[in-house]
């Protein structure tokens, strides 16, 4: 009975033993595992570092349960498959495996990254960019590259960011074809790819929207080096390179154009081009023409035709394109005032702007039909003209510091359409006294044979813009008080604006400096030396 008793305690012992042993999660209190996964030699590990590989399955086995999170994004595998590598997690243990028709490169040395993929399965602690190498011949290449990755614009450290190298040296290859080496920049925007065997290369950076390792999408940040990378023997390592990314300017895309309301055509293009006009063919109708940020406005006044031909004009390019008539009448659109306060000095004339294009033939009706609120002062209306879809208004007389309400009759503004606007118009006016704006002088200084151009920025808006070919002095007037700033900008092409970098052309973006002025003060005048060439050239050394 004794004996029974004592192995049936040894039974409990054991079994309370091996619970002990099977608990997988953290005892309450205790410390938090923060060591990430580790790979264990031997056991069902593939052994790193092979040649002569051929292998179909690769078996990673770890020290505790893991998982595998976002592995189309996490690991990426140099020099690219032709087709994906499947990967999957069970108990401890990742399991990668190639498609029976993927063909290695012969004499190639492969690395697997597996980046952030690789989580323990408690803690959710990440081994970062463990690599598996091997090779298809007889050794392990033992070149290898590092740098940095940033803004071109502002040099700011960019992180998850593509670098590859292609062993192929075509103008096309980053839009065609697949890299030879890849990696991804780290937080601090640094990389390195090692295992690279002796070759001449092209390198790239990109920022990969679709996980294409193409340049194949518009939204895509890109850079390049000017020259290649050679790797020899006697130079197994490049350091200390440097990519600047940069979003390049496409070329516009037409859209789509439609007439969403008879006399009025909107037509799209991604981008905008700039310097855009738009003539409509068989059609001598006055029309008027406005662009916002994608899209430009075409008011028109023919009426009849079942269809339209336009002739788009920019950059060397015509497009022609047919537009259906519109369904939608340009009526149900209402005439309305935008502007409802105006600044301006003294004897200025000013604009008012209403939402469609005005019948011209309104002016003498306009004129008659303007009143000023102002009990302290008799105002004349000393001119009125109409063009497109503003009203341009000369008031006699007109004093520093006047504040008034300015009103023109319901029915007097009409349209093109012959739709009036009914209700009576008010129009904030004020007045600036001259003595408390500003004047800024500007003494440019230049000894190279570079152009550029000047642009003022006044809260984030340009007030002036104008090209500096010379030494020269400018004087900005009337200025309201405030901090200024001057955009310098290259004008290398000497096209009248700044051009960005182009991969096509393999072109560097035109450099730009920023240049702030001393606050300027009411009634103050402000003189400041502006050393284009020195401004560029310290600025290029640092």
């Amino acid at each position: 009975m004794k004996w029974r008793i004592n192995n049936i305690h040894l039974f409990l012992v054991v079994i309370m033993t091996v619970s002990a042993c099977a608990v997988s999660e953290r005892p309450g209190g205790g410390p938090r595992d923060e060591r990430p996964p580790m790979v264990i030699s031997g056991g069902d590990t593939t052994p790193n570092k092979q040649t002569f590989f051929n292998e179909k399955k690769i078996v990673l086995e770890f020290n505790e349960w893991i998982k595998v999170s976002n592995p189309t994004k996490e690991i990426f595998v140099s020099p690219p498959l032709n087709y994906p590598l499947q990967v999957s997690d069970r108990g401890n243990k990742v399991i990668l495996e190639f498609n029976e028709k993927e063909a290695f490169k012969e004499n190639t040395t492969y690395q697997i990254n597996m980046g952030k993929s690789i989580l323990d399965l408690n803690e959710n602690i990440p081994l970062e960019n463990f690599t598996f190498l091997f090779s298809t011949g007889a050794k392990l290449d033992d070149c290898s590259i590092s740098g940095i990755v940033i803004n071109e614009s502002d040099g700011s450290k960019r992180a998850d960011i593509l670098v590859m190298l292609y062993d192929n040296l075509s103008d096309t290859v980053l839009t065609t074809l697949k890299p030879s080496y890849l990696t991804r920049t780290d937080k601090e925007g640094r990389f390195t790819i090692n295992n690279i065997r002796t070759d001449s290369f092209q390198i790239f950076a990109l920022k990969d929207e679709n996980v294409s390792y193409t340049y194949d999408q518009q939204n895509e940040e890109l850079a390049y080096l000017d020259s290649l990378l050679i790797l020899a023997q006697d130079q197994d390592s490049i350091v200390d390179l440097t990519l600047e990314l940069f979003d390049e300017e496409d070329e516009p895309l037409f859209i789509v154009a439609r007439e969403t309301h008879k006399g009025l055509i909107k037509i799209v293009y991604a981008p905008m081009p700039e310097d855009i006009t738009v003539n409509m063919l068989g059609d001598s109708l006055p029309t008027y023409t406005e662009t916002g940020k994608d899209t430009l406005y075409y008011w028109h006044q023919n009426y009849t035709a079942d269809s339209l031909l336009l002739q788009v004009n920019y950059d060397n390019v015509i497009d022609t394109i047919k537009v259906r008539r519109g369904k939608k009448d340009v009526k149900s659109i209402p005439l309305s005032l935008v502007t409802n306060n105006v600044e301006i000095l003294p004897l200025d004339t000013f604009s008012i702007i209403w939402s469609k294009p005005l019948d011209v033939s309104q002016r003498d009706s306009i004129m008659t039909g303007i009143t000023i609120s102002d009990s302290s002062q008799v105002y004349t209306i000393a001119d009125v003209s109409l063009k497109d879809k503003m009203i341009n208004i000369v008031i006699d007389s007109l004093g520093a510091d006047a504040e008034f309400i300015m009103k023109i009759d319901s029915g007097r503004v009409k349209d093109w359409y012959g739709q009036y606007y009914q209700d009576s118009s008010e129009i904030f006016i004020k007045t600036l006294n001259a003595e408390n704006l500003g004047i800024i002088n500007l003494d440019f200084v230049k000894t190279d044979s570079l152009d550029y151009i000047m642009e003022v920025i006044y809260k984030n808006k340009v007030v002036d813009k104008r090209s500096i070919i010379s030494s020269e002095k400018i004087t900005l007037s009337n200025l309201l008080p405030g901090d200024y700033t001057l955009n310098l900008l290259q004008d290398l092409d000497r096209n009248g604006k700044w051009t960005g970098s182009s991969l096509k052309l393999r072109r560097r973006a035109e450099r730009q400096e920023e240049v702030k002025l001393e606050s300027l003060k009411s009634g103050w005048e402000l003189e400041s030396t502006i050393n284009i060439t020195e401004i560029f050239d310290a600025t290029q050394s640092n």
